[in-house]
C-alpha cells in the first residue's frame, strides 16, 4: 500500500489545524531558512527549535536572531525520543521559561487550553 507523504507547509497546516502548535526542529539543517519560515508561517508555524543539545553558543544566537525576525516562540529540548543509546535523557535540555509561558498563553487564547 502506498503512503502519501505530507509536505512541510501541509504537516504545519494539519498541526493547526487540529489544534496543535507547529514548531520549526532543527532549523539550523535547513536551506533557505528565511523562505521556509515564511512559507510555513503562512501555514500557521509559530516557534522554532533554537535550544537544542547539539548547538553551539554562536548556532543558538543566529537562531535567537531569525527567531525574532520573525516573530516565532524560542523553544527547543532534548530530541529524546524513548530510544537513545547515546545517552540522552528527557529533560537533559531546558528551554526558558519565558517560551513555556508563550506556549501555554498562545494555546489559551486559540481556545484550546481552558483557563482555571
Amino acid at each position: 500500500m502506498e503512503r502519501k507523504k505530507l509536505g512541510p507547509a501541509e504537516t504545519v497546516y494539519l498541526i493547526t489545524r487540529t489544534g496543535g502548535l507547529a514548531v520549526l526542529a532543527h532549523p539550523a539543517r535547513t536551506r533557505d531558512l528565511d523562505s521556509t519560515i515564511s512559507e510555513l508561517k503562512k501555514a500557521g508555524l509559530i516557534g522554532m527549535e533554537v535550544f537544542y543539545k547539539d548547538y553551539d553558543q554562536q548556532t543558538v544566537n543566529r537562531l535567537l536572531k531569525i527567531a525574532g525576525r520573525h516573530n516565532l516562540i524560542t523553544c527547543g529540548g532534548s530530541d529524546y525520543h524513548g530510544f537513545e543509546t547515546d545517552g540522552t535523557q528527557i529533560g537533559q535540555h531546558n528551554v526558558p521559561r519565558k517560551t513555556v509561558d508563550q506556549l501555554i498563553a498562545l494555546k489559551k487564547t486559540r481556545g484550546f487550553l481552558k483557563t482555571p
